[in-house]
This record gives C-alpha cells, structure tokens and sequence, in this order.
C-alpha cells in the first residue's frame, strides 16, 4: 500500500501551519484597519433571525485558506464531458471573493468525469445503442422501480449478475451511493456487528451509522486483523448484556 513520504507530508502541514498563523494575524489585524479599507468584506455577513451558514473554524478555512486557491475547483466547462473538454478562463478583481468571465476557453484533457460510459458524448462508441434503447424503453427507465416499476432488462440484468456471481438471485439498484446508505439499515439493526474496514466508502459508512448497529472496524486488507476482530465480537458478546449478536456482518 502506498503511503505519502515523510517530507511530503511534513511541508504540507507546514504550508498549512503558516497560512492559519497569517490567517489569524490578519483576523486581528481586523480590530485596527476597518474591513473595507483595502477590500471587500472576508467574513460572512448573516442576516438578522438567520444561522451562520458556517461555524468558527469553517469560515475561517474558507475565508483564510479555501479561498487563496478558489479557482483550482469548480471550473466551468462549455462541451460535452467527452475525453477532452474546453475549460473557460475566469479572472478575479476582489481576490477570489467572486469572478467574471474572459470569453476565452481552454482545450483540457479530462481525467474526472461522472460520464463513466460516455453517455454525454455526442460522438462517443455507444450513442446509437443509447439512441436505440430511449426509443425502446424511454428515458423513465432510469426513474426508481417504485415510480414506473420493474421491466425486462432490470430482470435480464439481475439474472445476469447473480449467474456471474453463482448466486441464486441479485438485485440491482440505479445508484451506488444510495445503495448502501439506504439498504444497509434495512438489512441491519440493533442487536446486529458490522465489521467495517478503515478505509469503507463514505455510502457504507453512512449506512452503518444509520441501522443502529455496532460497528468494529478492521484493518484495510489485513485478513488476519479481521479475524482478530471477529474473534474476540464472538467471545465477548454485546456490551453491556454479552449476550451473543443477532448477526455479524462484514462490509467491505
């Protein structure tokens, strides 16, 4: 498994260290130089009868260090997410607090796209089949099966899966994060383990947290730590009770 090298990690604390210790001079500096002398307003201006959207320390980070590195996130595209995308060119008058448009664009290579099968491509490899399949089965299909029910390639797709798996049956859901943020309460409850490994998506997480089971959690990858863990859940039992878990299951 791959780990960040020392001094890697070393200056990036580092970086950070001294950006929050300017970060804070500047805050009270504050108290001498009135907020608009030299800029906009940096801190959030709430309403009266209004939440502060953000607490302390959160608009401190994103005032203080979020905001000296705004541009790098949320860019702005004017093409389809094909392989290669035309990023538009924004500039800045009051240091990141908001920005305006160039009328300039860049071609980009795209390395992140939720357009995993190229479905957003007008000239991608599988727009006549995506073409054929709207005219079959229309573009409700993709709806949950409670709002427009269960049809033959949702059955064709959950007996494929469960004959690649050598199960008996599957059952297949249109969106991964909801799969197990909302299921695995449903299978899971109080009286129920879930060992969990460290580094378990956040949909499982989520999920664990919201059954009300326990939750022990294991090494990434280590069998032998798992079995450690599992071990001793068997031995000890519930707290409190040690009566023995309805169920132990593990996630990965």
């Amino acid at each position: 498994e791959d780990s960040v090298p020392f001094f890697v990690a070393l200056t990036t604390y580092f970086g950070y260290g001294i950006l929050m210790c300017f970060g804070y001079i500047r805050d009270w500096s504050r108290s001498f130089v009135p907020e608009n002398t030299f800029r906009p307003p940096t801190t959030q201006v709430t309403k009266e009868g209004y939440a502060d959207l953000l607490n302390d320390f959160e608009d401190f980070y994103t005032r203080r260090l979020y905001r000296r590195i705004r541009d790098c996130w949320n860019r702005p595209i004017c093409s389809n997410p094909g392989a290669y995308i035309d990023v538009m060119e924004r500039a800045s008058d009051d240091f990141n607090l908001s920005f305006r448009m160039t009328g300039e664009s860049t071609r980009c290579l795209n390395l992140s796209s939720y357009n995993y099968l190229g479905f957003g491509d007008p000239d991608g490899p599988v727009i006549e089949r995506v073409i054929s399949s709207l005219k079959t089965y229309n573009a409700g299909t993709t709806s949950p099966r409670s709002e427009l029910g269960t049809n033959a390639v949702h059955l064709e797709l959950e007996t494929t899966v469960a004959r690649f798996l050598n199960k008996p049956a599957a059952i297949c859901f249109g969106m991964g994060f909801a799969t197990n943020s909302t299921n695995m309460p449903v299978l899971m409850s109080k009286g129920t383990l879930i060992v969990s490994d460290k580094n378990n998506h956040s949909s499982i997480v989520t999920g664990a947290r919201s059954s009300g089971a326990k939750i022990a959690v294991f090494q990434h990858n280590d069998a032998k730590d798992l079995e450690r863990v599992v071990r001793n859940a068997i031995v000890e039992g519930q707290p409190r009770t040690r009566r023995p878990w309805s169920k132990i299951v593990i996630v990965v």
